[in-house]
């Protein structure tokens, strides 16, 4: 996460004459550097979480800041703090540190278009290869025909929402479902088939039987986020 802090301050500083405002002398642009070093002082020498700026166009500030204040002592700083609320607490951070001066400055427009230029050939060889599976597809063809591979646990959270399911409790193919009651209708009527590996880095899981659910809690009640156990689930949702 610093290293992420480093990359955006190194970004503002390089192009402050074109974020920041010279009629008062950049000092807009000046404050959201600060405030980023600061931010990133605080991360990496373990401070208390700050609350966030009044944004008055945002609702959540207040449940974000309600959220800090719940942390007890001990547990309300970047290494002691549940992983995923200290790396979204981070993100929330940098966007109300930069509305505040800069609101039409994106801190991350940089390195989003270093990444989509260097992608520029995978993508059109992408759109090439489904523009040509779905041109082939013929209405009422099997949806199995059709395969849609998502690998990584961030690509397993999103398809799950990122919402607390019982891993043991819920059918894949309900839940999938129910997350995206039409995403998948892109084949004339069909759904495809959905295969989905990752390797187990946060509570996020469904599908996972209940006796082997039960195993893996008795052999390690966190064993769905160190990353020691992987997931192959293979899903159709016609």
């Amino acid at each position: 996460m610093p290293v992420i802090l480093v990359r955006t301050l190194d970004d503002l500083n390089k192009n402050i004459t074109k974020y920041g405002n010279p009629e008062n002398n950049f000092e807009d642009a000046k404050l959201v550097i600060h405030r980023l070093s600061k931010l990133r002082y605080e991360l990496v020498t373990n401070k208390p979480f700050a609350t966030l700026f009044p944004e008055p166009a945002c609702s959540d500030i207040d449940q974000w800041n309600s959220e800090i204040a719940r942390l007890e002592e001990g547990q309300n700083t970047a290494f002691s703090a549940p992983w995923l609320f200290t790396e979204c607490y981070m993100y929330r951070r940098i966007m109300n540190i930069v509305s505040q001066s800069l609101p039409s400055f994106d801190p991350f427009t940089e390195r989003k278009l270093e990444g989509f230029k260097n992608s520029r050939r995978l993508i059109a060889s992408m759109i090439a290869c489904l523009d040509q599976t779905l041109a082939n597809t013929e209405e009422g063809q099997p949806a199995d025909r059709l395969k849609f591979y998502l690998a990584g646990d961030l690509h397993y959270r999103k398809l799950l929402e990122d919402r607390s399911w019982a891993a043991s409790s819920e059918d894949p193919k309900f839940v999938f479902g129910r997350c995206f009651p039409s995403a998948f209708d892109c084949c004339r009527g069909s759904s495809p088939l959905i295969l989905v590996l990752r390797v187990a880095k946060s509570d996020v899981a469904v599908g996972v039987s209940e006796h082997r659910h039960s195993k893996l809690v008795k052999e390690d009640p966190d064993w769905w986020t160190k990353g020691k156990y992987g997931f192959a689930q293979i899903v159709s949702l016609a």
